[in-house]
């Protein structure tokens, strides 16, 4: 009986250097979350001038012919973030072609092994981030942006834009975490199925 505690307690010992060990592997790409949002935000910016521009010709256009008020019915928010999502996700996709591609040493597995434990990393300070995260929601559903405000957290519109479409579906802060997660594992699906197509073809 001693010895199966024994063997129970160390296979537990095992498991938490195991885990430990992942997430310090982990770290090297612990930042390619944040800067791959805040350059999808930044890419996103130009698409997000042509179609709010567009928007107001479009109010317009049917206010006069419809009497209907466009923008009133359109949430620029929740497109922003979309924008913003699907290129977040194509950085991603292209970041693991290229090494896929281009470098030998790149083992697919195991990048993938390490970078979902950053997801999860990403993921709990917007559990803790609530105020500011409906705060940067009033702020992307304005139809102007004033990078000087000061009552905004820039950091948190570039890094949480793309991950806050969730937020604007259910109204819940909390979400912006949950895009974190969806948005980060169609990427790692996309990923596992391009390696399994590797694999199988060898």
């Amino acid at each position: 009986m001693k010895i199966k505690i024994l063997n129970a307690l160390w296979t537990f010992i095992k498991l938490i250097f195991k885990f430990i060990h992942l997430i310090l592997n982990s770290l090297k790409f612990l930042f390619r979350i944040p800067v791959f949002s805040i350059v999808s935000m930044i890419f996103s910016i130009g698409i997000i001038i042509v179609y709010r521009s567009l928007g107001i010709l479009l109010d317009i256009i049917f206010e006069s012919l419809f009497n209907y008020d466009l923008s009133a019915n359109l949430n620029f928010g929740l497109f922003d973030s979309l924008i913003a999502a699907v290129i977040f996700i194509m950085l991603n996709i292209l970041f693991f072609n290229d090494k896929l591609k281009n470098d030998e040493n790149f083992k697919p597995r195991k990048m993938l092994l390490y970078f979902v434990p950053t997801i999860i990393i990403w993921m709990i300070p917007l559990f803790f981030l609530q105020d500011y995260i409906l705060d940067t929601v009033s702020f992307l559903k304005q139809t102007s942006i004033d990078l000087y405000d000061p009552t905004y957290s820039i950091f948190l519109i570039a890094f949480g834009g793309p991950h806050l479409w969730p937020m604007f579906l259910t109204g819940k802060a909390k979400a912006a975490a949950v895009g974190v997660a969806i948005n980060s594992f169609i990427f790692v699906i996309y990923s596992l199925l391009q390696v399994e197509k590797l694999y199988s073809i060898d």
